[in-house]
């Protein structure tokens, strides 16, 4: 019979050291400690979202919308917030790097680095042209002006 243990993740990691080596493998104590005993994390959470794979589709959304709430989607939108004032402020300073007077039209400056109609390099690829083909007009012979002797 093994006996039980209870542990605490932090009290568990301290066990994360190697204790012998056989065959050039190397043993950690707490493989040891579970070989002898049932050891069992007391505060050990798991993540709600983790294995959402085996679910159907319907219980996988129900589960991630149980997870939006008010809190959560000022904290997401705050994170999102700053996100953009960092990516305005790089884009400022490369403005301002490239030697453009961000005080007079800033916008005319951004406009003549951003998008300069006579620069040439191509950031995604055009789609290849088709070519037209030339359909051959069958005409109804009832509709035609030629007349047919039957």
């Amino acid at each position: 019979m093994r006996y039980q243990k209870f542990y605490t993740v932090k009290e568990w990691k301290r066990f994360d050291r190697v204790v012998e080596r056989e065959n050039g493998i190397d043993i950690t104590a707490q493989e040891v400690m579970c070989k002898k005993y049932d050891v069992i994390l007391t505060d050990y959470k798991i993540n709600p979202i983790v294995n959402l794979k085996d679910l159907p589709k319907k219980e996988v959304a129900i589960k991630i919308l149980k997870q939006f709430n008010k809190k959560n989607f000022d904290k997401g939108m705050k994170i999102f917030d700053e996100g953009v004032k960092g990516f305005t402020s790089s884009i400022d300073a490369v403005t301002s790097q490239l030697g453009h007077n961000d005080t007079s039209t800033p916008k005319k400056n951004k406009v003549k680095i951003w998008s300069d109609s006579k620069c040439k390099v191509k950031i995604w690829s055009d789609p290849p042209k088709q070519k037209k083909s030339k359909k051959k007009r069958v005409q109804n012979p009832l509709h035609s002006n030629r007349r047919f002797k039957l």
